[in-house]
């Protein structure tokens, strides 16, 4: 009963492929590696040219000592379609069967060619007694099949095909996040190279998603932006930072992130004209529960500068986020768990937090 268990999680993105690998032991949740490597991304799944996936993930796993075989992954960005509903409490068949109903009239698509699942994220807040808010998940069922055949190729086992919206949820809703949740109403952005993923968390309780279509990488490639540093600023990830400390934390991760000039941010227009009309759908179904703080975690929230031009832009506090938990290799851990790993961290804490 006191043997450790490890976790291995797989996140593709583009250009680059995030392998996390976490170990739990009487409730103690230890980071054992972050790893990248480069990929062919999605898109040659989509080409079916899934040999080339598959050799990337063949070598990205002999090049990361210590990770297993069964593995946790996502298919993320605009690959996935979420629709919010509210539904009456129901067994699990008639959920299922619910929501392919609902999909029919909701889903530009037809429902024989798509995986479909409904996530029940909890009882509807907005006084709509008796009902459920419920989360309808669907994903071309080719796209799902080329994903196990490439994952198979490479000598990999999926155990579950995640949601990287959930995986966000795990890391900033409770301790395994920085900053830590203080329970009140907060928004949530995972910045990548081709999307953003956005969500809203009420207390615990997840309460919005969805998928930001912003390509930062095209601003990256033109040179507007440098390449983000290999070691973000924030405080140590595997420490506890004592209340007296924060403060001092977070003015150092807002000096060092900071050095560029607002005319080099007039480029992110798109991305704040998305996150308003994520900010203001969300604020017409909860007016009573404003949002109180936009935490950036992913790839790109590392752009010096980005979260205090976010808050003059949307007039709400910003911070930097990532992954909370101590790192294994206690004689050179990394000064923080790099953001780019968040959604990584939050699909292998999906064995964890079950």
């Amino acid at each position: 009963m006191f043997r450790s268990k490890t976790f291995t999680a797989v996140d593709i993105g583009v250009g680059e492929i995030k392998i996390a690998v976490l170990s739990c032991r009487r409730r103690r949740v230890i980071c054992n590696l972050l790893h990248r490597y480069l990929s062919p991304g999605m898109e040659h799944l989509e080409e079916d040219r899934t040999d080339e996936l598959a050799a990337a993930l063949k070598a990205a796993f002999k090049s990361a000592p210590g990770a297993g075989r069964k593995v946790i992954t996502a298919i993320g960005g605009q690959r996935v379609i979420t629709r919010q509903l509210r539904l009456p409490a129901m067994p699990l068949k008639e959920l299922e069967q619910a929501v392919v109903w609902e999909a029919e009239k909701l889903v530009p698509l037809p429902v024989d060619e798509l995986v479909i699942r409904p996530v029940v994220l909890g009882e509807s807040q907005n006084g709509d007694s008796g009902l459920f808010h419920v989360l309808l998940v669907a994903v071309r069922k080719e796209l799902v099949y080329r994903y196990y055949e490439a994952f198979d190729r490479a000598g990999l086992q999926i155990t579950a095909i995640d949601l990287q919206h959930l995986a966000l949820w795990r890391v900033f809703h409770g301790s395994f996040g920085y900053p830590v949740h203080d329970g009140g109403v907060r928004a949530v952005l995972d910045l990548g190279f081709s999307s953003g993923q956005f969500i809203v968390l009420k207390g615990q309780e997840l309460v919005y998603v969805r998928s930001l279509p912003v390509e930062l990488g095209r601003l990256l490639s033109a040179g507007v932006f440098e390449p983000a540093p290999a070691e973000p600023a924030p405080p140590p990830g595997g420490e506890e930072i004592p209340g007296g400390e924060a403060a001092a934390a977070v003015e150092e991760l807002s000096g060092e992130y900071a050095g560029y000039d607002e005319a080099q941010f007039e480029h992110l227009g798109e991305l704040v004209r998305e996150i308003r009309r994520s900010l203001d759908f969300y604020q017409l179904q909860e007016r009573d529960n404003p949002v109180e703080t936009l935490v950036v975690t992913g790839g790109f929230s590392k752009i010096k500068g980005l979260p205090a031009y976010l808050a003059g832009q949307l007039g709400i506090r910003v911070a930097a986020g990532f992954p909370r938990l101590p790192f294994r290799d206690v004689k050179n851990p990394p000064r923080v768990l790099d953001p780019a790993f968040s959604v990584a961290v939050g699909l292998a804490l999906r064995e964890v937090l079950q």
